[in-house]
């Protein structure tokens, strides 16, 4: 009984398991019609987020009721700013496996040029990176963001 007791206790003194990575994928669109975002993360680390971020997320993964979809909006609106007057409104949010793809969309015209600032799970995971493609007819760009530097200038 003593080893059990001295193996448990050894146990919650060596530091927690972590990820390999801390990744996500943001792909952006830009039209004529306005932007839209989709965000590609893994669902344990969104889950963690959402629950830190408010503790009236749920913690079921698959519940996207009303309450739950206004505080990934309201986080997203915080931390994935594209251009300077970018209200993202989550459209859609499916499970493939162990991510999430939320999918947002915003109305506005977008110039040119503009910033990008993906700072998403920073907060909880320091080393988080956040890969931001963005598409605007046939040209691309892409930007590495992290906590050091989480905000890139795209010019089309």
């Amino acid at each position: 009984m003593f080893l059990l007791y001295a193996g448990i206790i050894i146990r919650s003194l060596l530091p927690a398991e972590e990820h390999a990575f801390y990744l996500g994928l943001v792909e952006i669109e830009v039209s004529s019609e306005g932007t839209q975002v989709v965000i590609k993360t893994f669902t344990d680390d969104f889950l963690d987020v959402m629950k830190n971020y408010n503790d009236e997320h749920q913690r079921d993964e698959s519940d996207l009721s009303e309450g739950n979809r206004l505080i990934v909006e309201a986080y997203f609106n915080e931390k994935m700013i594209v251009g300077e007057s970018s209200l993202l409104t989550l459209k859609k949010a499916e499970i493939q496996n162990d991510s999430y793809w939320l999918t947002f969309e915003n109305t506005g015209t977008m110039p040119s040029t503009f910033n990008i600032t993906a700072d998403f799970f920073m907060e909880l995971f320091p080393a988080q990176q956040n890969v931001v493609i963005t598409t605007w007819e046939d040209q691309k760009r892409s930007c590495r963001l992290a906590l050091a530097s989480p905000s890139c200038e795209v010019e089309f």
